[in-house]
């Protein structure tokens, strides 16, 4: 990171990485066109390019460009006036933007951006430009010192209260509609003098395609209030902050893995935030050169990324570190991909041994040609090794076990702060089930949940230890409900089905029928309960075809649910292979393995036929609560978990007790300063 670029950080002038509200500074690769027919120009690129907004002297919105030369090892520094530039933003969820200055016949081609901040910093941009040219005024601007150029250049300041209410106006249908002056504004739904200032700003800058909340539902063109009811209205619906707010535990995760690019591993009981960690850690990372990984394919299609089998290029079963090796080299793809990654993230952790991560890091080092641990790819990793093991008929050996892993993860996070469940006897008993323990009233409190009772027309979700059983029990279940079928068939890109390793939780055909129990597979409204293992059934179907769902969180009225994008980012591909799917899975039976990330609210759990450590605090530690569970014939003896793995985060959480002391003086202060997302 160049000294410019930390300074504006300390400023002010962008914020911390686990709270991006506004960025006027952005790293990425870049590529400076020419547009002209008449006087073409040779084309310049830059794997690495710093570019900053602010104004010159005649208080004009500049473009400063600093570029990373190696003829003579110091940055070039050049200033473009971008007043009528043009900002392109339909890749700006894959890392890339388009800004076109007509008046000077170029084009600037941004790539390799983390996305949550090229999102706002074009955001930004483009506001700063929209009221400029409707005020005809100078903008704003915080004076920052520049040793290069020595021309005036002062950052921009952040967007004021007044201004974002400006643009949220401007934006407005009724303004493009009628832009003359006489045009009058439509009284609003509430008044903006009762919005917050975080909250209008967030919905300002997370208005582009592919980083904006996915709304709660889709809603008829007529609005037909007897057909559909609103989650909530405009008046009282929160902000995006609060929907996807980050504790100071949570952000201190983001902040080491962007700030200081070592390799990290968190880890934490269920419940604690480590998929939201990790989805926030992949907005805030250059997405041409990171790798979204996990052990399974459910856990890699709940954050848009494929297996680590898939990613590495070879397979490992029955063959030493070189086979392996070998096998990536004859494929010419699988080298440049191993060359180009910089940001690898794997997820359940858990279920990766020791050879197979050996092997890994034995391969990133010799294609790379780099003698670093993991050939000095930066590993993002995460997951809770009390959870599901490596698959295995004999003991299984873990990762942690393996020489490459003291070696390869230099920093260690244990979460401690469950958000999943708010019922302290839950959450105690939860504790202990996750470290083999069961004592006589946790396991009297267990059973009494055998009497729970749900609402008649639910039924609750029965939680298997095998996935076959899981499959049977709801092809049977939608066979002999009564009603005419409804099929719904994805929407793929052309080259998804070719794809071998496209994988999602959206099926490429979905069956339903009135009756049908089915789950959410997708984050709707997590502030109204609608998220990921949300449980519902289908009432009816509306006039568009679309099912309406009566969920449990939502008991008084039935919502509308339309396809919603499920993206797979493929190692390769210039943009993300989508699929477009209703966010529904049948929910009569789910596998103990395929749940793993979903919180549900209303399951049957049957622990007889566990089988592995682990496995019965997966399926417990689903549900928010001992209300949202029911116990059939549980036996304290099904809890257990691996020795190794006990003594593995006794040792973990000693050694971040001691850095925790040590760093607690320092650490204080930077708390106080972070704001909300």
């Amino acid at each position: 990171m160049s000294k410019s670029l930390q300074t504006d950080e300390n400023g002010g002038v962008s914020e911390s990485p686990s709270n991006c509200t506004y960025c006027y500074t952005l790293e990425c690769s870049l590529r400076i066109e020419s547009t002209s027919s008449i006087k073409k120009k040779t084309p310049i690129s830059s794997k690495s390019a710093i570019m900053t907004v602010g104004r010159n002297a005649q208080r004009k919105i500049h473009l400063q460009i600093e570029l990373k030369t190696t003829a003579t090892g110091q940055p070039a520094v050049v200033c473009y006036d971008v007043t009528d530039a043009v900002v392109h933003l339909q890749s700006v969820a894959n890392g890339k933007c388009t800004v076109e200055i007509p008046s000077l016949s170029l084009m600037f081609q941004m790539f390799n951006c983390a996305p949550r901040k090229l999102n706002v910093f074009m955001k930004s941009l483009q506001a700063k430009l929209d009221i400029m040219k409707m005020e005809k005024s100078p903008i704003s601007a915080v004076p920052r010192q520049f040793s290069r150029p020595p021309a005036v250049f002062s950052v921009l300041s952040p967007l004021t209260i007044s201004e974002m209410r400006k643009v949220k106006k401007l934006r407005e249908p009724s303004a493009l509609a009628r832009p003359s002056k006489e045009a009058t504004t439509p009284k609003r739904r509430t008044s903006s003098m009762n919005l917050l200032a975080g909250g209008l700003e967030n919905r300002i800058m997370n208005r582009s395609i592919g980083l904006k909340r996915t709304t709660s539902f889709a809603r008829d063109d007529r609005e037909k209030a007897e057909t559909l009811v609103s989650l909530k209205s405009f008046k009282d619906a929160p902000a995006i902050s609060e929907r996807i707010q980050l504790s100071d535990e949570q952000k201190s995760v983001v902040r080491c893995v962007i700030n200081s690019r070592t390799s990290v591993f968190f880890t934490g009981s269920a419940g604690t935030g480590k998929s939201v960690i990790l989805r926030r850690i992949i907005e805030m990372l250059p997405a041409g050169n990171t790798y979204i990984t996990a052990a399974t394919g459910v856990a890699a299609s709940q954050i848009g990324g494929i297996t680590l089998h898939a990613f590495c290029g070879f397979r490992y079963e029955n063959s030493t570190p070189e086979q392996c090796l070998k096998q990536v080299l004859r494929q010419n793809h699988m080298v440049r991909q191993w060359k180009q990654c910089s940001h690898l993230i794997i997820d359940e952790i858990s279920m990766i041994d020791r050879d197979f991560f050996e092997a890994l890091e034995y391969v990133a080092r010799t294609v790379r040609n780099n003698d670093k641990p993991f050939g000095g790819i930066q590993l993002i990793i995460t997951g809770d090794f009390f959870q599901l093991p490596p698959v295995s008929k004999d003991e299984p050996v873990f990762c942690f076990e393996s020489e490459a892993w003291s070696r390869c993860i230099q920093k260690t996070i244990v979460l401690k702060n469950v958000k999943r469940q708010n019922d302290n006897v839950f959450v105690k008993i939860l504790n202990n089930v996750r470290v083999g323990k069961c004592d006589f009233k946790s396991a009297d409190i267990l059973k009494e949940s055998s009497k729970n009772q749900f609402p008649s027309s639910v039924i609750p979700t029965k939680l298997c230890t095998h996935s076959d059983d899981a499959d049977r029990i709801n092809s049977s279940s939608i066979e002999t409900t009564q009603g005419d079928a409804k099929t719904f068939h994805a929407y793929d890109d052309e080259s998804f089905d070719t794809h071998a390793k496209a994988r999602t939780l959206a099926q490429k055909k979905l069956v339903l029928k009135v009756g049908a129990q089915v789950m959410l597979i997708k984050n709707i409204d997590v502030i109204k309960g609608l998220c990921n293992g949300s449980r519902g059934f289908v009432e009816k179907f509306s006039e568009n075809g679309n099912p309406m769902i009566r969920f449990v969180s939502q008991a008084d009225a039935s919502i509308e649910i339309r396809r919603s994008k499920f993206s797979v980012r493929i190692p390769g591909s210039d943009a993300p292979l989508i699929r477009r799917q209703l966010p529904l899975q049948l929910a009569w039976a789910i596998s103990i393995h395929k749940s793993q990330g979903m919180t549900l609210d209303c399951a049957e759990i049957s622990l007889e036929r566990v089988f592995a450590d682990g496995q019965a605090y997966v399926a417990l530690s689903r549900a928010r609560s001992l209300a949202a569970i029911r116990i059939i014939g549980f036996d304290a003896s099904c809890v257990r978990a691996n020795s190794k793995v006990i003594d593995f985060y006794k040792s973990i959480e000693a050694e971040c007790d001691d850095e925790q002391d040590w760093e607690a003086p320092a650490a204080g202060p930077r708390l106080k300063r972070v704001r909300s997302i």
